[in-house]
């Protein structure tokens, strides 16, 4: 959403920004339109680096690998740096092959030591013998590009069925009327929770949400449909400056 906000800021406000030498986008993936975007308007200086407060910095995509047309890296959030060690996992804890999907673990010299007056209880429940997991869900690919597909942590439970925010959230993104899309559960009677999905549609567009309703149900099935679909002209944030699911 920042990046977005200073794009769009940088259209209505136009400053001299040559002087710019790296702009890091974190906190969540930026979509491969608006690194291109970004490029267009900024030049050769956008970086992505993916990480947490618990890990440090994980992967890194660079201006070179947005810059080379086509390339897959794009949808990545980039390459891992070479002091981490990546592991992903599945359900039971067991390494996958490269390229198939599981659970993000990681390992390096940066990794916290725990959190902070913590009674050890939160601390334990993300370490597994040395291993980080972020609670993020994804594939490494043998080339040492990091893709992310989910958050173990937005799982919206649909009649005991789990259904992820993030693939909903890259199915309408990829719409060319939407420009951000966030997807949240709710309580609901008949379904113990329901998918309900906010978008911000792109400049002069109109949302029509039978149409991404549509677009959802051939990508994902009808279940991954969202009981309703909002569109909004803004998104909260949390004071760190991420999406603020919950608001």
């Amino acid at each position: 959403p920042a990046l977005h906000r200073m794009l769009e800021m940088l259209q209505t406000q136009p400053v001299d920004i040559s002087c710019l030498r790296a702009l890091v986008v974190t906190g969540s993936p930026a979509t491969t339109r608006l690194l291109t975007d970004a490029v267009a308007r900024l030049g050769p200086v956008v970086w992505q680096g993916y990480g947490q407060s618990e890990s440090g910095m994980i992967s890194l995509l660079t201006p070179d690998h947005i810059g080379r047309s086509g390339s897959a890296a794009l949808e990545s959030v980039g390459k891992v740096l070479p002091h981490v060690e990546v592991s992903v996992r599945d359900a039971v804890g067991r390494p996958v092959t490269p390229g198939e999907i599981g659970q993000i673990f990681v390992r390096s010299r940066q990794l916290m030591v725990g959190y902070w007056g913590d009674d050890a209880a939160q601390t334990s429940d993300v370490f597994r013998d040395g291993w980080l997991d972020t609670r993020d869900i994804g594939y490494l690919r043998p080339d040492g590009f990091l893709h992310l597909t989910s958050r173990a942590r937005e799982v919206i439970m649909v009649e005991g069925h789990v259904r992820y925010a993030a693939p909903i959230e890259r199915i309408l993104v990829g719409h060319p009327d939407v420009d951000q899309a966030y997807v949240v559960g709710a309580p609901d009677e008949q379904t113990g929770e329901a998918i309900h999905a906010f978008v911000i549609p792109r400049a002069g567009r109109v949302l029509d949400p039978d149409t991404l309703s549509s677009l959802i149900r051939v990508e994902l099935g009808g279940a991954s449909v969202p009981r309703s679909i909002s569109a909004v002209a803004d998104v909260p944030l949390t004071p760190g400056g991420k999406p603020d699911k919950d608001a």
